[in-house]
């Protein structure tokens, strides 16, 4: 659920679930990325403009999100969306949510 205000935040295989394969953390920046290059169709500068990134951030996010997702498919492993409560839309959270300066997420208050 990409723009409704649901609750899944996270992904699993339901057929012959092992719980051994691990989880795959996707970041709500990696997942705002791949939202709105690969399901909206923005061409990487109108997604870097509307995230209020430059295009290589951008292009770093969108690559991470494809590698996650592509081995989670592959090795049958749980997706996980950091960085949100659950409760907000993904684009909801992607907007309260900013860099620190030491590069990692923090929640605006």
């Amino acid at each position: 659920m990409m723009q409704g205000s649901g609750p899944w935040r996270c992904y699993q295989p339901c057929c012959q679930i092992n719980e051994d394969s691990g989880e795959i953390p996707l970041k709500v920046e990696e997942l705002e990325a791949l939202k709105l290059v690969d399901l909206l169709g923005y061409d990487q500068e109108t997604a870097a403009a509307h995230m209020e990134v430059s295009r290589k951030t951008l292009w770093r996010d969108l690559h991470e999100a494809r590698h996650k997702i592509a081995d989670a498919l592959v090795n049958g492993k749980k997706i996980t969306i950091e960085g949100c409560d659950g409760k907000a839309s993904v684009a909801d959270c992607y907007k309260n949510t900013v860099p620190s300066t030491d590069g990692k997420e923090q929640s605006q208050p």
